[in-house]
């Protein structure tokens, strides 16, 4: 009969992580299939039950549960009253929920070396968790972002090895990358290929489980990158005696360190390099370029070269390379850019392509590129509000009878009320009747036939409401784009870049403000514009077409003031010059030549002084 102790630590290994259990089985039990050493085999239970007997449990079935349970009450309480809510204390209690567990999975992964999966995955879920928090229920967010929080990682004898304070919650991702460059540096040590083949899957849920999505692998080689702690370690201490462990270390190291596990950094930032390399090449920004070149400057000619061969087709990419010529100043390669990728180019990569422009403006070989690009897109605002505004709001303001009653509103006194009624006349007229009127139609609504709307008079420019999705979500800006397109911030920044080029710019605004007074004489007047806007702002799905009319209305009236203030400058040199010209005619009228030796010295014509000789002297 086995003894009845070694029957129960052998049963232990059942409950173990599956990182102990695989190495006693394999080199104890596997190499003698037939007669057991049972001597050695004890020996080797007791000591993995030292090893392992304080290894913390983590599960995160429970956590999950635990969770669950108070977020359904997070959400129960958005309903009650302000008064009764304790919205603040559910926070807290998340919170503490989420910071209880890291002190055990730091423990399991860096002091014990096992049960990594595990461990990552409990980790990306208390990311998951804490953005849950940050965008579960209504109203501030004040308790969640300013929430203090000291946060202390301890090893299994209760000893601090990092102390974390925080200002608030948000903060609490820093201590997520921490554990996990910690968690990831055991595994390169390790040396096992099981663990490192597994790094390159985790450094991508890393990177989409973050907020920071594009920075999020570069801040954890610096664990976090915010110096918000200390390091405070007594038995992982490889300093001599006398440092003090609060001066400011690298970021790249801790104290805690031995120098077996700093020699595999490189080989981290190496695997960091790869996984970025891979997402920019799936979803290229500018400061994923600048991540990957301060980890990686040679793979500058990689990145470049896979944007030249993208933008052509892929207007993510196209744009991405805009903002990065215009950092670096690449005036040339902007232009080809440029050149090849107008066609692909979407309405919100309008920052980028202005960015561009803006550089362009400042090289003498392209400024007149960037000056065509600019009254392009200025005309291109112009004709997009043009056409929302005969095809959904005012269908009849073309008609020839709508622009005389324009013309005789617009002669009228300002501000007198015969002018308000045209001007309210005339608004009536441009709206278009939703409904047929035709003899047929009459006929039909006299028998009692349903009468439907004319489909050339829709008035609803969005019906499905495909522009009222969320704005933070870019999986639908391409239909805010189409439904909603933001004409006011578009032709607003293109005011202002052509503004900062002086006389050139200046030039192509009173170009644009001539195709306005051709194209949409109503615009000139605020009255009229005003008018336009209040038949409209009601309706949801004309917000954008208020914010464009009312946008281009105040240009136009800028315009005219500066136009106005020209001329009055003109005017007021003019007049200093007529009072030049008279104080020198009433200087010439009064002057007296001198009687005597001299004679004629001076011959004054018309205000002009003509020598005409000298006389002799007596």
């Amino acid at each position: 009969m086995p003894n009845s102790s070694d029957t129960c630590k052998f049963n232990a290994l059942y409950n173990a992580p599956v990182d102990i259990q695989k190495p006693l089985v394999g080199n104890q039990l596997q190499p003698h299939p037939s007669s057991i050493e049972k001597m050695k085999l004890a020996t080797s239970l007791n000591n993995a039950q030292e090893r392992f007997g304080r290894l913390p449990k983590i599960s995160l079935a429970d956590k999950k549960t635990e969770l669950e349970a108070l977020f359904d009450e997070y959400r129960r309480d958005t309903y009650r009253p302000t008064i009764t809510s304790i919205s603040e204390e559910i926070s807290e209690e998340i919170v503490d929920s989420i910071t209880s567990w890291l002190s055990d999975i730091w423990q399991t992964v860096y002091e014990f070396g096992v049960d990594f999966e595990n461990a990552h995955q409990c980790l990306k879920f208390s990311c998951e968790a804490l953005y849950r928090l940050s965008t579960t229920g209504n109203g501030c967010k004040c308790i969640f972002m300013n929430m203090y929080l000291p946060i202390s990682i301890k090893d299994s004898s209760n000893t601090v090895i990092k102390h974390f304070s925080y200002p608030g919650a948000y903060l609490l991702e820093d201590t997520f990358l921490w554990i996990w460059r910690e968690m990831l540096l055991k595994m390169l040590a390790s040396g096992e290929h099981r663990y490192i083949a597994a790094i390159p899957d985790m450094l991508k849920d890393i990177q989409s489980t973050t907020a920071e999505w594009g920075t999020s692998l570069d801040r954890l080689l610096i664990a976090g990158g915010r110096v918000c702690s200390n390091d405070v370690d007594e038995k992982y201490m490889f300093e001599e005696e006398g440092d003090d462990v609060d001066d400011v270390q690298c970021p790249s190291h801790a104290v805690h360190w031995p120098d077996s596990l700093v020699e595999h950094l490189p080989a981290l930032r190496t695997h960091i390099s790869t996984a970025l390399l891979e997402a920019f090449q799936l979803t290229p920004s500018l400061s994923l370029y600048n991540t990957i070149t301060s980890l990686s400057p040679l793979a500058i000619p990689l990145l470049v070269l896979h944007l030249k061969q993208e933008a052509r087709h892929d207007p993510a990419a196209a744009a991405t390379a805009l903002e990065i010529y215009a950092a670096n100043g690449d005036c040339d390669a902007i232009a080809s850019t440029l050149e090849v990728a107008r066609p692909i180019l979407r309405n919100r990569d309008g920052v980028a392509v202005r960015v561009a422009v803006h550089a362009l403006a400042s090289h003498a070989k392209h400024i007149g590129l960037a000056l065509h690009i600019i009254e392009r897109e200025l005309r291109d605002c112009l004709e997009a509000l043009h056409a929302m505004i005969i095809n959904h709001v005012f269908g009849d303001i073309e008609k020839a009878e709508s622009q005389i009653l324009l013309t005789e509103a617009t002669l009228l006194d300002m501000e007198s009320q015969a002018r308000k009624d045209a001007i309210d006349h005339w608004a009536d007229t441009i709206i278009p009747n939703p409904w047929d009127d035709s003899p047929m139609s009459v006929t039909e609504f006299l028998m009692g036939f349903p009468h439907v709307f004319s489909p050339s008079s829709a008035q609803d420019p969005d019906p499905f409401f495909f522009g009222e999705v969320r704005e933070d979500h870019p999986d639908y800006e391409d239909l805010r784009d189409e439904w909603r397109p933001r004409l006011k911030e578009r032709f607003d920044d293109w005011v202002s870049l052509a503004a900062s080029l002086k006389s050139f710019g200046l030039s192509i605004l009173r170009r644009i403000e001539d195709t306005i007074n051709e194209r949409m004489p109503y615009l000139a007047y605020r009255d009229v514009a005003e008018e336009m806007i209040g038949r409209i702002h009601d309706k949801p799905h004309s917000y954008h077409i208020c914010d464009a009319l009312d946008i281009m209305s105040r240009f136009m009236q800028t315009q005219q003031a500066k136009a106005l203030s020209e001329k009055l400058q003109v005017a007021a040199k003019m007049a200093e010059m007529n009072s030049l010209m008279q104080q020198n005619a009433s200087i010439s009228s009064n002057y007296v030549r001198p009687s005597g030796s001299v004679s004629s010295f001076f011959d004054m014509n018309a205000g002009d002084f003509t020598i005409s000789g000298l006389g002799a002297l007596d």
